[in-house]
């Protein structure tokens, strides 16, 4: 721990350069140790919220600049309308999802800067909420864990209810992906 008194500056701009990548495990370890004292809140929170929104700024102009090459633009139709449908049915609660999936949440900011309808401020700005909300609950659970540690003994109990709000997560889209099929047909 003596390395994050001694190098605070670097460890808040590892912490951005990681929220621009990917920053689940980042942002949770970040509030952990805002938990014990090792890094400032605010500090922490500034810095997270600027470098996922300059990654999701990013991630949304690669979409649009991979929506003028026709080739690529095709073949990604093919796998993305789901996520284009719900992009033009509610663009915020398809960015607030993705956020808690992994593996699907830059693929919906660069299709949200592919399809068209959303311009960029009207992502930008839902976006932030989401984010907000976002780095309010990774980091609240890596705030908070040093607070549940006492209560391991329910692990399964925690493991259980996340296993089936898993399934859960999936039945609904899989049901929201058959809709869509059948529409699409």
């Amino acid at each position: 721990m003596h390395f994050l008194d001694n190098y605070r500056i670097l460890v808040y701009f590892v912490i951005f350069l990681a929220m621009i990548i990917e920053g689940d495990v980042i942002l949770f370890v970040s509030f952990f140790l805002v938990h014990y004292g090792r890094l400032d809140l605010a500090t922490v929170i500034t810095v997270s919220v600027s470098g996922v929104m300059v990654g999701n700024v990013l991630w949304y102009r690669f979409g649009r600049y991979l929506e003028k090459i026709d080739f690529i633009e095709r073949r990604a139709q093919k796998f993305t309308f789901l996520i284009d449908r719900q992009l033009g049915k509610n663009s915020f609660r398809m960015i607030l999802l993705s956020k808690f999936t992994y593996g699907l949440h830059h693929l919906t900011i660069m299709r949200a800067g592919a399809v068209k309808g959303i311009n960029f401020f009207q992502y930008f700005k839902r976006d932030f909420v989401a984010t907000l909300i976002w780095i309010s609950v990774i980091g609240g659970l890596g705030y908070a864990f040093l607070l549940i540690k006492h209560y391991f003994r329910f692990a399964q109990i925690v493991i259980l209810i996340l296993f089936l709000l898993i399934i859960f997560s999936f039945r609904i889209f899989s049901m929201i992906g058959k809709k869509a099929i059948v529409i699409k047909k």
